[in-house]
């Protein structure tokens, strides 16, 4: 086998790094996205319920739940199993869309519904001066995006200020995504339930092995690069200064490819690598001064 000079040994590092890096993120996208699809853009902290008081509307549960922060509510309608009404106080997790976009904030504000329907789904839906709009019952609702497929839905908007919110609650299953103190509350009223969709959850233990693969790339080539520009350079200074670059750059990584989504566990692993350099420069100056 050839023998790579240590100095020149970080492009191979980095090239072995990149590969790994692009097979993790595309199988992780496509996880999430398969993921995100299933749970209906939902977090696993979703509880759901069914209710058969012939009272309350909509509106009025919304007005019960807004009190509370980063609350987001999925109702679907019990007697048409394609309609589905999307509300919530928070920037919601977007959906993938072939065109166009998913909801946003400002849109469960507002007086208008508006509408996203999935990609090639057979749907009453009209072109009218350019724009795309869904018919249903007898009303038509301007389409903002086609979402992927999942099983020919549609999803409209509701709020306080919204028509759709007029209609009962007991003629839609409720998904909750909210803090456990609103859950808590809900719970002395209905009876929560956990979806399929969390209770089949379950965490992909090949992405966690590649991303520990990742993590030990990035920590031995911060080792070895630490090192070996500990030693190159003769000033202290000029070894820090090499070094901080070389931190930087693995710390960049780590943070766009694997953990970016905790930041608390980021900043720690931030800390060890830097704990890592730091040992490296220690060790290479003193096997340097020994070696004088």
């Amino acid at each position: 086998m050839l023998k790579i000079k240590r100095r020149y040994s970080f492009l191979f590092y980095l090239f072995c790094l990149m590969a790994l890096c692009g097979i993790m993120v595309s199988k992780i996208e496509t996880h999430q996205a398969n993921e995100l699809i299933k749970a209906y853009g939902l977090s696993p902290d979703t509880r759901y319920f069914q209710t058969d008081d012939n009272e309350t509307t909509i509106r009025q549960f919304i007005k019960k739940v807004n009190r509370y922060k980063n609350v987001q509510l999925y109702f679907s309608n019990i007697y048409n199993k394609h309609a589905k009404l999307i509300w919530a106080n928070k920037e919601i997790r977007q959906m993938p869309t072939y065109s166009g976009r998913y909801f946003s904030l400002d849109e469960f504000s507002g007086r208008v519904t508006v509408a996203a329907v999935e990609y090639g789904a057979k749907l009453n839906t009209r072109q009218l001066q350019g724009n795309k709009y869904l018919i249903a019952n007898n009303t038509y609702y301007p389409v903002i995006g086609e979402i992927k497929p999942k099983s020919n839905n549609y999803y409209l908007t509701t709020g306080l200020k919204q028509a759709t919110s007029l209609d009962l609650l007991s003629n839609y299953t409720v998904y909750v995504d909210g803090p456990k103190k609103l859950l808590k509350n809900l719970s002395k009223q209905y009876k929560l339930q956990v979806p399929n969709f969390v209770k089949n959850y379950q965490p992909r233990w090949d992405y966690i092995m590649i991303m520990t693969a990742i993590l030990a790339f990035l920590t031995f080539l911060n080792w070895d690069l630490s090192y070996t520009i500990a030693k190159e350079f003769k000033k202290y200074w000029e070894a820090i200064v090499g070094v901080l670059v070389v931190y930087i750059i693995t710390n960049m990584l780590l943070s766009h490819f694997v953990f970016y989504s905790n930041l608390l566990f980021l900043l720690g692993l931030m800390s060890a690598e830097f704990v890592i350099s730091a040992i490296a420069i220690y060790q290479s100056r003193r096997k340097h001064a020994t070696t004088k």
